[in-house]
């Protein structure tokens, strides 16, 4: 059966018999990706009582139904288990607390964001990172309590990665 190279839908051809049936695979296919939800653990074997429309990552030396699908996710229908193999791109949503699961360059990657900036109220409140910012030094009137104070601030910035 001939089927589409990221999603694995099963193409209809000239002449075929039971169209809907593979029309309808095609949709419920779909109805699992959109909006995916991505267990976070890495299974060996199918859970007891798997959740509709939810993805299972499985694991290596995976067993039962799930013997010989390494590396591909799994989900459970009424037809039984459908598997996929993950694609550069595919995201989904944790079930357990909503971050992004993103498949780049061959594996999973959990909660990294990316973005040129970051808008709140169509105000800018996070961009580029800003250039590096030397700890106070100098001055004719040096305040101790002060520039510990600023030193600390500096080094808060710096931990979150806003400035160098």
């Amino acid at each position: 059966m001939d089927q589409t190279e990221r999603l694995a839908l099963p193409l209809l051809n000239a002449a075929q018999l039971q169209k809907e049936r593979w029309h309808n695979e095609s949709l419920l296919r779909l109805d699992e990706l959109i909006c995916g939800r991505l267990a976070g653990d890495v299974l060996t074997e199918p859970p007891a009582e798997p959740l509709p429309h939810q993805w299972y990552r499985v694991a290596a030396g995976a067993t039962g139904e799930w013997s010989l699908k390494e590396g591909q996710i799994a989900t459970w229908s009424a037809g039984g288990w459908r598997f996929l193999s993950p694609f550069e791109g595919l995201e989904m949503r944790d079930v357990d607390d909503g971050q992004r699961w993103a498949f780049r360059d061959g594996g999973w990657s959990k909660g990294i964001e990316s973005a040129s900036k970051v808008l709140i109220g169509g105000r800018q409140v996070l961009g580029p990172r800003a250039a590096d910012i030397a700890d106070p030094a100098g001055g004719t009137v040096v305040d101790a309590e002060c520039r510990e104070t600023i030193r600390a601030l500096l080094a808060a910035i710096r931990a979150h990665g806003l400035i160098g």
